[in-house]
């Protein structure tokens, strides 16, 4: 991972790169916003990234990009989500990873959090972000290879605030599944309907907690769900 301002992405480092054998790099953009990467102190531009994408591209490398949900000064977080995403996706990315910005001890955005200049979203609001530009990605054909931080104690200590869950890919899994089944069931009347999906799928189309059991619920529809081996993952049948 390289951040894409100043000479990061220069010929001479592409070729140093290139010398060690390495294949794929991946440019931590984070925001495709010029105001939020400006405000948040970044230190590169978003046409950095679009040059080093282009340098990257051009020197055979495979691409990945690097963006966050919920930074400082986005306003709503879902249209900067989805902005970014297109943004970067227009790039041509073979990967892209999706994280959460997390309000840490000892830094700018935790003194902005005390000083009540900035309010992390909540971890709805970041995985229904976070869950419309992993639909971008994945509709474009990019590899979506992380949703979320890896756990780990060393963060947990340190985290003062932000939208942070051990398994937030799978929130934004879930998250998909509500709104693929809701829609699916939008035009049928209440009732009980037999909701089938992929092995392995159960938990994840349940939602965590059977948050979305629950949810479906109160739109008036009991959905019992269970698995089709015929199903691939992702997949759905309504009964």
């Amino acid at each position: 991972r390289v951040r894409p301002g100043g000479d990061a992405v220069g010929p001479q480092v592409l070729a140093l790169l290139r010398s060690y054998g390495v294949s794929a790099v991946e440019l931590g953009a984070q925001s495709m916003s010029e105001e939020v990467l400006q405000k948040n102190g970044r230190g590169h531009t978003a046409e950095d990234v679009r040059r080093g994408a282009a340098a990257l591209r051009g020197a055979g490398f495979s691409l990945g990009v690097q963006m966050m949900i919920g930074l400082p000064f986005e306003g709503d977080i879902r249209a900067a989500a989805r902005h970014t995403a297109r943004e970067l996706i227009a790039l041509g990315p073979d990967t892209a990873r999706i994280y959460p910005a997390l309000t840490l001890q000892n830094t700018q955005m935790a003194r902005w959090f005390r000083e009540g200049v900035y309010s992390p979203p909540s971890l709805e609001e970041a995985v229904a972000a976070a869950t419309d530009a992993l639909d971008l990605f994945e509709a474009a054909g990019v590899r979506v290879i992380r949703v979320g931080l890896h756990p780990d104690p060393s963060l947990e200590r340190g985290l003062l605030a932000g939208p942070y869950h051990p398994a937030f890919r799978q929130l934004c899994e879930g998250e998909r599944y509500l709104q693929k089944i809701g829609a699916a069931l939008a035009q049928r009347p209440a009732g009980v309907y037999t909701v089938k999906v992929a092995p392995g799928e159960l938990s994840t189309a349940r939602g965590q907690k059977n948050k979305n059991v629950q949810a479906l619920a109160g739109r008036g529809v009991t959905a019992v769900f269970c698995e089709d081996a015929a199903l691939a993952k992702g997949e759905f049948s309504i009964e």
